[in-house]
């Protein structure tokens, strides 16, 4: 249920003037005078996708299509073929997390797939890369 949550002041988010994603998650939580949130950080709509608990699925409202994970978190998206992305980059996830705890030799640096997530988490599947500073 829709509930103002605030940063308490030992968080490291406390004081931010502005956050880069609109959706946030945190470890702890207290209710004291206000509800507070301890350990937060801010969790993009890919990491919403593809961490959830919940199974995210398409919907269509008249003209418009989106993608809903868990009833709370909606993003717009014009074709239901997203979806064996989400699926796909999901069960890829799943896997490899799965053979390493299997086996806790593998080297999962060498995982393509795992290399594809980082960039999907890292750009937000826009074709860009973050620069690292100015290049000369």
């Amino acid at each position: 249920y829709p509930k103002p949550v605030f940063m308490h002041q030992n968080s490291v988010c406390f004081g931010a003037d502005a956050y880069h994603c609109p959706y946030m998650a945190f470890f702890n939580s207290q209710q004291t005078t206000k509800f507070y949130a301890y350990d937060a950080c801010e969790v993009t709509p890919w990491s919403v996708l593809l961490f959830s608990s919940d199974t995210p699925v398409y919907d269509e409202t008249n003209s418009s299509g989106f993608v809903s994970v868990g009833g709370w978190a909606r993003f717009r998206c014009d074709s239901p073929g997203i979806l064996e992305l989400i699926h796909g980059v999901r069960a890829a996830w799943s896997r490899m997390l799965s053979n390493k705890l299997e086996h806790t030799s593998w080297d999962h640096t060498s995982s393509h797939e795992l290399s594809v997530i980082r960039h999907l988490l890292a750009d937000q599947g826009l074709p860009y890369r973050l620069s690292q500073g100015r290049q000369t």
